[in-house]
């Protein structure tokens, strides 16, 4: 099943998830990519860690890089519970 996200000029709604701890593999799941972008990403510092060997990625990292992937009048969030 994949998880469905919604896009566009409307704000985040529900509880924020920044506080959320991801694996590697959780973070491609939700980037819908694999596992070996996710480290090319960290390689190249556009998406930060707060944990190495193993790494983890913080929500609020991960939104953070799609938030600079996006034009500022888009947001994203989830509409399925990871």
């Amino acid at each position: 099943m994949r998880k469905s996200y919604a896009c566009g000029s409307a704000q985040m709604k529900g509880p924020l998830m920044q506080d959320k701890i991801l694996n590697v593999t959780q973070t491609a799941r939700l980037l819908d990519t694999d596992n070996t972008y996710i480290y090319k990403l960290i390689r190249q510092e556009q998406l930060t860690t707060v944990q190495a060997n193993p790494y983890r990625v913080s929500f609020s990292g991960v939104k953070s890089y799609l938030d600079s992937r996006l034009p500022e009048s888009f947001s994203c969030y989830a509409t399925v519970p990871l």
